[in-house]
């Protein structure tokens, strides 16, 4: 029974070494490079990134000002002025934090948006090629040490979402 599966096992390693896959390799930073609409997106989240940016600075410099004015004032006010304005501070606090927080996010949802449609294309490109190609597998090119270049579907792919639209 054991010489059985053993020839069985072997016969099996020995058919899968003999058909051959073909694979192609993906770099998708390539493939996002080469597209306009990327570059221009990429434009849009940094304008939209400074525009946070300033919104923050301006909150946090509002915040500082308030600060600085208590801390010269604590010494006059009574103890429940100066715990009222504290609590005005602390609040202040949270909403720098708060806006900082829901910025990121932000950020990450509006990228997620406009990336969106640029990632549909790749895929819908990909799987264009690889049926008109006969590629069993495609694979991202950064998961590997080395490839072979004539099977770098990149240029390919990113010549097929350029022409979508």
């Amino acid at each position: 029974m054991k010489k059985i599966l053993i020839f069985s096992i072997a016969l099996l390693l020995s058919q899968m070494a003999t058909a051959q896959s073909k694979i192609g390799f993906l770099d998708l930073n390539y493939v996002l490079n080469k597209l306009p609409r990327y570059k221009q997106i990429q434009k849009e989240l940094t304008d939209f990134q400074k525009q946070g940016q300033e919104e923050f600075k301006i909150k946090q410099e509002d915040f500082q000002k308030k600060l600085e004015a208590y801390q010269q004032e604590a010494a006059s006010l009574s103890p429940v002025m100066r715990a009222g304005e504290e609590k005005k501070l602390q609040n202040l606090q949270d909403e720098l934090v708060n806006f900082e927080t829901s910025f990121r996010a932000r950020i990450q949802n509006k990228e997620a948006q406009l990336m969106a449609p640029i990632y549909e294309k790749i895929e819908k490109s990909i799987e264009e090629i690889t049926k008109a190609e006969a590629y069993e597998f495609i694979v991202r090119r950064e998961a590997f040490y080395t490839v072979v270049e004539a099977n770098n579907i990149s240029d390919k792919v990113a010549a097929k979402v350029q022409t979508m639209n």
